[in-house]
């Protein structure tokens, strides 16, 4: 189930010339279906069932001019951004749920990983002797080998 609240305005000015709109929204989902592990006594290794929640919200800001107009010609420019966060609420007992692999020839690893209170299918780094391979989340949440 998603739940979601939006508000914006849209303005225009000098006689439809230039144009503005502005967006803020937040989406709450609720009930995502994903790979679940299973115990190994079960003799499948995953399921799929409703896990946990997630939210999304942001801004959206656009601008629109028209810089030039006559009879067959039009010339307008516009502009716009956008910001959206997301953030994993919750999951399946709080347990850490893996992405796609990636193989290189030698180590099978992990391409992202979804985990409780960061962002939606989250890259992970990896500490060895020293050296860390950033990625877009925290360092916190690395994974460290021998």
């Amino acid at each position: 189930m998603t739940r979601q609240v939006d508000f914006g305005i849209d303005a225009a000015f000098l006689k439809n010339d230039l144009r503005f709109t502005f967006d803020v929204y937040h989406k709450k989902t609720r009930d995502l279906l994903n790979d679940v592990r299973l115990p190994v006594s079960m003799g499948y290794g995953k399921t799929v069932q409703n896990i946990g929640e997630i939210e999304n919200k942001g801004v959206e800001l656009g601008i629109e001019a028209t810089i030039f107009r006559e009879r067959e010609v039009n010339w307008s420019v516009n502009a716009n951004i956008g910001i959206n966060r997301n953030k994993v609420l919750k999951l399946y007992n709080g347990q850490d749920i893996n992405g796609s692999t990636f193989y290189t020839g030698s180590v099978q690893d992990f391409v992202n990983i979804l985990r409780e209170g960061k962002p939606w299918a989250c890259f992970m780094g990896t500490r060895k002797s020293g050296i860390h391979l950033p990625g877009t989340c925290s360092t916190k949440t690395s994974t460290k080998t021998a």
